[in-house]
């Protein structure tokens, strides 16, 4: 005596009504495990995408020239060395000036170590090390030799300091911002002599180069570039022709590449670092989600006994009477799937909110993981 497939399904889905609430929760535990593992494993991938994506926006300058500290030289001199030589796609000259920064904020004055950033703005945005605004508006030509600057956005946000307001920098000069902004070097704050993530006790400011003269009563003097190389240029070759230019004009300066950025450098290393964690929490919850699901559908299965003994006393073949369990196994496993891609979904979010939080960047790409979620989900269905 043998059940028709019709059969077979009437009986599995009169099981999961008759089971529901088990059902229910066995498609729970199999959601959480594979859309949890999903979300967990993802975070390598999103992080490494949108670091990318942030830098490449901004331009994340590939050698950087710093004159010795103290010493200036002429503007367009560094220019002049570094722009003809061969594998240089752009430079950028500015002038860096350590200043003291006081700001008003909510919970009162408040008084750190910092530094005025000058850049070129004649054309909007320097050539390389680009700003980014999160608030506020961005400084114009209009601006260029005027008292305004940006505010860094990570110690604007530590102190919760308004989008626009005014600090008083060297000299006790009132300086007016019109923003909170980030550039590559500043996407977390790691100022030399500094902790990574200082911003509690860093201010930068970002302004205009002929601003930053001023403040600093240096007109016309520069003390630092930023250089982009073209793509698949030799980077250590480039510098050393840097090094050989710069020595040959008989200029004193330290000749760096992104590597020595120490913010950019601990971003990177923390993505694989992080993952470790982040897989071992993975593995933990998709293991027990896995054994859990399997001892709760053992267990309802078991509670079946009596009916497959019928079934046998009638003749149906022990391996048609195997398949009711298994459909049943098979429309729970489904379910838990489909409900793992919204939990999925929801850890992806939820990772989401916490690194823009942790570490404002102007992209963050968190695309649903199709092609590890599918591989996950198809493990955990079977």
């Amino acid at each position: 005596m043998a059940a028709s497939t019709s059969t077979l399904w009437r009986w599995s889905l009169r099981d999961l009504r008759a089971h529901w609430v088990k059902v229910g929760a066995i498609a729970l535990v199999i959601a959480l495990g594979t859309g949890g593992y999903a979300g967990l494993t993802s975070n390598a991938e999103w992080r490494r995408v949108s670091y990318a994506e942030s830098y490449e926006s901004l331009g994340m300058y590939d050698v950087r020239v710093a004159m010795i500290p103290g010493s200036v030289v002429e503007e367009g001199t560094l220019d002049g060395v570094v722009g003809p030589i061969e594998g240089v796609r752009a430079i950028s000259e500015r002038l860096l000036v350590p200043t003291q920064v006081e700001a008003e904020a909510p919970e009162g004055p408040v008084l750190v170590r910092g530094e005025i950033m000058g850049a070129d703005l004649s054309s909007g945005q320097p050539d390389v090390a680009r700003f980014h605004v999160f608030g506020g508006r961005m400084l114009s030509e209009a601006d260029v030799g005027a008292p305004v600057a940006m505010l860094e956005n990570n110690f604007a946000s530590f102190y919760d300091l308004p989008d626009s307001g005014e600090v008083t920098v060297r000299g006790g000069t009132r300086l007016g911002y019109v923003a909170r902004a980030t550039t590559p070097e500043y996407f977390v704050v790691s100022p030399p002599g500094e902790l990574f993530l200082s911003e509690a006790g860093f201010a930068a400011v970002f302004t205009s180069l002929e601003t930053a003269q001023a403040l600093a009563d240096t007109p016309g003097a520069v003390n630092d570039a930023v250089v982009l190389l073209e793509p698949g240029a030799d980077r250590r070759a480039v510098v050393e022709a840097i090094e050989s230019g710069l020595a040959a004009a008989g200029l004193g300066a330290d000749v760096t590449t992104r590597d020595d950025n120490t913010g950019y450098t601990t971003l990177l290393a923390d993505i694989d670092t992080d993952q470790q964690m982040f897989n071992a929490l993975a593995i933990l919850l998709f293991t027990g989600a896995v054994v859990a699901a399997y001892l709760m559908i053992h267990r309802m299965t078991q509670q079946q006994r009596r009916e497959f003994g019928v079934a046998m006393a009638l003749g149906v073949p022990p391996r048609q009477i195997a398949l009711r369990p298994l459909l049943v196994s098979a429309q729970i496993a489904f379910l838990g799937v489909l409900l793992g891609i919204g939990v999925g979904y929801l850890v992806s979010k939820a990772f989401e909110n916490l690194l823009r939080t942790f570490l404002p960047l102007p992209v963050w790409k968190m695309d649903f993981q199709t092609g590890l979620f599918a591989g996950v989900a198809l493990v955990g269905f079977l």
